[in-house]
């Protein structure tokens, strides 16, 4: 297993996809990654060479935000919203879709993320 932000990724598991599994990379920054350090989208990560490997490192610490930092970044973007009680900060605060979306039948997945994000507990 290699740990690469933060993230073990299986020997076996091809580089390309293998990069997904770190959170803030997609696809397209994983093939844009590989296409930058001139490796196989589809290599094996046990068949790349250490410096190869060492480089990767350097380029995510360097170029993307990842994992907590990036987490980090998204609270603090919408912590800014609530507290300067913009419409979308309010519309965050009371967990409810953002973008003009219907709330009469589907709001689910905003109510349900509002929960989590701001621990709010209904009976």
């Amino acid at each position: 297993m290699v740990y690469i932000g933060g993230v073990y990724i299986p020997n076996k598991s091809k580089i390309g996809p293998g990069l997904t599994n770190i959170y803030g990379i997609g696809r397209y920054k994983s093939s844009e990654i590989c296409q930058t350090l001139n490796v196989n989208y589809l290599t094996p990560i046990n068949k790349i060479p250490k410096s190869k490997i060492q480089k990767l490192f350097k380029l995510l610490e360097n170029n993307y935000l990842i994992e907590g930092d990036l987490k980090r970044e998204i609270n603090n973007n919408i912590n800014r919203l609530v507290q300067i009680s913009c419409y979308r900060g309010f519309r965050h605060r009371i967990c409810l879709p953002l973008r003009g979306q219907r709330t009469s039948t589907n709001g689910r997945t905003q109510k349900r993320i509002g929960k989590l994000r701001f621990n709010i507990k209904y009976k």
